[in-house]
């Protein structure tokens, strides 16, 4: 993940009060959000990565 992937996707986590494994699920099936965190419909991230990810960065 780059590193505005990882600030848009703690964004969202924090706006929307979401656990690591919803925020993997959203980030999967939502468009806007997919668009938003420039993920290609392709591509996806687990929650562990996700986790691994923002905690380094937060």
């Amino acid at each position: 993940m780059t590193a505005e992937q990882v600030l848009l996707a703690a964004i969202i986590k924090q706006m929307e009060e979401y656990s690591y494994r919803e925020l993997a699920f959203h980030l999967v099936n939502s468009r806007a959000y997919s668009r938003l965190c420039k993920i290609g419909l392709a591509r996806s991230f687990g929650k562990l990565t996700l986790q691994q990810y923002i905690k380094a960065n937060g």
